[in-house]
């Protein structure tokens, strides 16, 4: 009985020996960091058991069990490495996403032989994410010293030099998160050998040398991202043996060679990302059998061939971007029929061909269509927005093709939630409809380099910022109601046969800061009124049959840069106050018919005679 009692004694005394050095370690922590909100001053001290204080959580015999100090605004720099050496119970330590810094090392001293013995050896997750700790890799991964670890995150931080190849021996890892520091040299092979692995990203890093097929064993794995290091060679078709990843992304690498078709074993699998690499080649039929793939890019390689009709297949697809590639050939109708695609970007390829007329009927949930910079022909889809009574479509991206025919009125009328259209480029005829420009969410219209024709309009209350129309055949009058479009930004009508005088409501263009109405056929004086715009940064009359005198008003607009109203048939003096425009940097009056002097103070002395020059009135 009295050896019970004894050892009863000794176990209560020693759990009271291990809580003080524990509360003595905690509050030496407390005064080594800085807490934005008093956190620690106001809720740790010696008046509590540390079980009490907040992020601490403790085994039954006061002992601490966790120290979770992660989202607490805390920063500062940790004391001695071996702070947590006095926590032989701890099985969390989290300090993530604070704002700590300096060197970290998590045990400095000795270690004792045994690996039970060690001062972390029951550690199961330890996160120091979301901070700017510096040092060795190898100062903190210990392999060692944790032989329990499940959970390894130490992303976004400032980690250096190579990662220990005894990884292997952390045999309970299933999620290591290593991205965003500055590690350095190969992956590890012994990573093959962390057979419950689930999750493993060592993306954004400085990791060289090749993918190695070794993480193909990884028959737990569901989430591999390795983007955004430097990784060379091929990816390996071992990688299709990972029956359970549901991630694969190996983005912005040096890759090379083919797409492996093992990647269509990937049974999981929702996203593939390989997108900025240099793989070559054709893309793979038989991901067409990747039914649950929700998201696919492949995007700026240099893959070639015709887009696999197979790829149809993927009911569930969202995402399919394929740009930046030297795939030829038309679009598969198959594509136009994936019910749940969201994002359709093929731009930048040698593709050619109609564009299906039937893509958007299928896919109320359109939000993305870029099918620019390549060789498509025919006309423009009638019916993108006809799948639901509610389009999604917000950017609708066409440019340089060769596009012929008019603009869809059901564009107008239909798409009522695009905010973005490129349509510039291509050989687009006939009248713009009538309601383009009112559309309810538009704020980005360009339309140049076409061969359309007829007037322009503005609506009351467009939200339109951006309004390109240059290099088409638009003719008639620029509307009174251009006034109304109070949101515009950037308003570009040159180069068409527009005619008529400038009208003085442009004075109620509160936002304009660049107007171009160049080389056109407009008649009348420049409308001083133009002055009224107050963000007015770069202004463009040149190349129409302006008269009268240059308003001596513009002077007032002060941000204005640029001026050019050269190629008209001005008369009259170069107004004096435009010699004293703080922001003007460039001006041109050249080919009108101004006389008196050439001024000689002022931002207007430091222009080149060419600005002046065809103007047989003016001296000096």
């Amino acid at each position: 009985m009295s050896l019970i009692v004894a050892f009863l004694i000794a176990s209560i005394f020693g759990a009271a020996a291990g809580e003080s050095e524990e509360s003595g370690a905690l509050l030496e922590l407390r005064a080594w960091l800085v807490s934005s909100d008093d956190y620690f001053a106001k809720s740790w001290s010696n008046a509590s058991t540390p079980c009490a204080w907040p992020g601490i959580k403790c085994w039954p015999d006061g002992l601490v069990r966790e120290i979770d100090l992660s989202s607490r605004n805390l920063s500062g720099k940790l004391p001695i490495p071996d702070i947590f050496s006095h926590f032989p119970q701890l099985e969390v330590l989290s300090i993530g996403d604070n704002a700590l810094s300096g060197p970290f090392v998590l045990l400095s001293s000795s270690l004792p032989s045994s690996s039970l013995s060690l001062p972390l050896s029951l550690l199961k997750s330890f996160n120091l994410s979301g901070n700017s700790f510096t040092g060795p890799i190898s100062s903190v991964v210990r392999p060692a010293t944790m032989p329990k670890l499940q959970a390894l995150d130490l992303s976004g931080n400032y980690f250096s030099g190579e990662l220990p190849p005894d990884v292997s021996s952390m045999s309970n890892l299933s999620y290591v998160d290593l991205g965003g520091n500055l590690l350095s040299g190969h992956i590890p092979p012994q990573f093959g050998e962390l057979s419950n692995l689930k999750y493993l990203t060592l993306a954004a890093n400085q990791f060289t040398g090749s993918i190695p097929p070794e993480l193909g064993q990884l028959a737990n794995l569901e989430w591999l991202y390795l983007g955004y290091n430097s990784l060379t060679g091929s990816i390996p078709s071992a990688l299709g043996s990972l029956a359970t990843l549901k991630h694969l992304d190996l983005v912005h690498n040096n890759l090379t060679g083919a797409i492996p078709e093992s990647l269509s074993l990937l049974v999981s699998l929702d996203t593939l990302f390989l997108y900025s690499n240099s793989l070559s080649g054709p893309i793979p039929p038989q991901l067409g059998q990747l039914s649950g793939l929700v998201s696919l890019d492949l995007s700026i390689n240099a893959l070639s061939g015709e887009i696999p009709a197979e790829l149809g297949d993927l009911l569930g697809l969202e995402l399919l971007n394929l740009f930046g590639n030297r795939l030829t050939g038309a679009i598969p109708s198959s594509l136009a029929r994936l019910p749940r695609l969201r994002n359709l970007a093929l731009w930048k390829n040698d593709l050619s061909g109609d564009i299906p007329a039937e893509l958007g009927t299928y896919a109320p949930n359109l939000t993305t269509l870029d099918l620019s910079s390549n060789s498509f022909t025919g006309q423009i889809p009638p019916f993108l927005c006809m799948s639901s009574r509610t389009s999604q479509l917000r950017r609708l991206i066409l440019f340089s093709n060769l596009l012929s025919g008019p603009i869809p009125d059901s564009i107008a009328t239909n798409c009522l939630s695009l905010e973005r259209i490129r349509l510039e480029d291509n050989l687009l005829s006939g009248s713009l409809p009538d309601t383009l420009t009112s559309m309810p969410r538009l704020t980005y219209l360009d339309i140049s380099s076409n061969v359309l024709t007829g007037p322009l309009s503005f609506s009351v209350n467009s939200p339109l910022q951006v309004l390109f129309v240059r290099h088409n055949q638009l003719s008639g009058p620029i509307p009174e109601t251009v006034g109304r479009a109070t949101k515009l930004v950037r308003l570009d009508m040159s180069h068409n046969f527009l005619s008529g005088r400038i009208p003085k409501e442009l004075q109620d263009m509160s936002s304009l800061s660049e107007l171009d109405v160049s080389d056109n056929h407009l008649t009348g004086p420049i409308p001083s009124e133009i002055s009224n715009c107050p963000r007015l940064v770069s202004l463009r009359l040149r190349g129409n049959h302006l008269s009268g005198h240059i308003p001596a008003s513009l002077a007032s607009v002060r941000l204005l840069g640029l001026l050019d109203i050269s190629s008209n048939l001005l008369t009259g003096t170069i107004p004096p106050l435009l010699t004293a425009m703080p922001s003007l940097i460039f001006a041109n009056f050249s080919d009108n018919r101004l006389t008196g002097p050439v001024p000689d103070t002022g931002v207007l002395s430091a222009l080149s005679q060419s600005s002046f020059r065809g103007n047989a009135g003016l001296c000096g």
